[in-house]
């Protein structure tokens, strides 16, 4: 079973944070590795006054030391309240920003981080969205700190991800949990396809066709991974959008944890979550860990 060294989880010292405090203390126990509470705070004081640039730093420093003090205590009493103890880090400035830069100095191997829908733990926009593009490592997005009973790969069969499957494997068994690998096919009456006036509305596929594309991507699967079993992948074959399809697959396999890689191609589209990904994230409501390319 493969260790972890370092873990950052990122809060905003909230009770939605308190489960990536709690996931990570699970992370901690079941796979090692050290522990960092991470703050950022990108406060910055306006001056509505003229200063001297000596006076203007020399103020400043003081409102830092004295925010710093309170934003400790607060940091503490969410591990108080959790009954975890880790390191604390308190950082000033740019939250993407000073988070990747920490990310790097600490050489920390996963970012644990919870999630509030469409705002942001420092304020503008969806924090974990742009923690998730833009991040060299692996990103789990803690929304309840339940049991780890079930863990389920979800698996591009376009863009096989040996990652995924490894990481499925990892930590299904440091948790002892079961590992199950899903993927999704779109069938060709999907409701997008079915708008199109040129395309025929009445085609689907037959059952017959459902069971051939099932087998070879199981076959596929298992010919690239080599030691996952076939009982153990699930093909969903749906009319649904991706994400609705992904959500119920991974309700009926009953997953307290999704694995997922993420496909960055360019600098670009490293400041953007991919659609699979952001689909996931708002439709399932449990655990998600999104993987780097």
């Amino acid at each position: 079973m493969k260790k972890l060294h370092k873990i950052l989880i990122a809060s905003d010292m909230s009770k939605q944070s308190d489960s990536a405090v709690q996931i990570a203390h699970q992370l901690q126990q079941k796979m090692g590795g050290e522990v960092t509470l991470v703050h950022i705070s990108d406060v910055s004081p306006v001056w509505d006054w003229p200063a001297t640039e000596f006076q203007a730093k020399n103020i400043l420093g003081q409102f830092q030391t004295e925010l710093n003090k309170s934003i400790e205590a607060r940091l503490r009493d969410q591990m108080v309240r959790n009954k975890v103890q880790f390191e604390i880090s308190i950082k000033f400035g740019n939250s993407q920003q000073e988070l990747l830069k920490l990310i790097e100095a600490s050489k920390a191997d996963m970012l644990v981080m919870g999630h509030r829908g469409e705002t942001s733990f420092f304020g503008i926009g969806s924090f974990a969205e742009k923690m998730i593009a833009s991040s060299p490592i692996p990103v789990l997005i803690a929304k309840n700190h339940k049991a780890i009973n079930t863990v389920s790969a979800l698996l591009d069969p376009a863009r096989f991800s040996q990652a995924s499957i490894a990481y499925t494997k990892n930590i299904a068994q440091a948790f002892n949990a079961k590992a199950q690998y899903l993927t999704f096919i779109a069938d060709l009456s999907s409701e997008a396809l079915m708008n199109i006036p040129f395309v025929m509305p009445s085609y689907k596929f037959s059952e017959k066709e459902k069971l051939e594309i099932t087998e070879n991507v199981k076959a596929s699967i298992v010919s690239q991974s080599h030691d996952v079993s076939v009982h153990d992948i699930h093909v969903e074959i749906s009319t649904l959008a991706t994400g609705k399809a992904l959500k119920n697959g991974l309700m009926a396999q009953k997953a307290d944890l999704a694995i997922i890689s993420k496909h960055n191609r360019g600098a670009v589209e490293k400041l953007f979550i991919g659609s699979v990904s952001k689909s996931v994230l708002h439709e399932f409501e449990g655990n998600i860990l999104v993987l780097p390319e």
